[in-house]
């Protein structure tokens, strides 16, 4: 009998149901998904990803890991998914439109990357990643709006 009760509440459906039970799995996975990100073991971290998102998708940066190991693995559609997944819970990060944009100009969607990277300097206008990539662009950036600090 408690065997079955344990069985029942570490399925799947109940750790759903629980949040302090998907927090902990959660991070669990993303323990898991950075561990294989730093062999570059890209499907490994993927999927340890994808289950971290599913369990706690309200985590930006674990969408954005996500996208990371997607683009690892050359499923670029899914990644510029999952980049612009993190974008709309967390839309003035600079990285992650960059990142955005690196996935764009992978799949030759040139105009709309030189975009995300004109979004990424505007946010971040010291940070050279974007200003290099403009200048691959041949983009004149100079006369960009950027936006107040405060």
């Amino acid at each position: 009998m408690i065997q079955v009760m344990w069985e029942l509440v570490m399925s799947s459906e109940m750790i759903m149901m629980i949040p302090v039970l998907r927090q902990r799995r959660g991070r669990s996975f993303a323990r898991q998904g950075d561990a294989a990100r730093d062999r570059q073991d890209w499907p490994h971290a993927a999927a340890a990803y994808r289950n971290a998102v599913r369990l706690i998708p309200k985590r930006t940066d674990l969408w954005v890991q996500y996208g990371h190991a997607l683009k690892g693995m050359g499923n670029l559609v899914d990644a510029e998914l999952a980049y612009r997944r993190a974008l709309s819970a967390q839309p003035f990060n600079a990285d992650t439109h960059l990142q955005l944009g690196h996935v764009l100009k992978m799949l030759n969607r040139h105009e709309e990357a030189a975009f995300a990277y004109k979004r990424a300097y505007i946010l971040a206008p010291a940070w050279q990643p974007p200003l290099a990539e403009l200048n691959n662009y041949h983009i004149d950036y100079r006369n960009q709006v950027t936006l107040p600090t405060n």
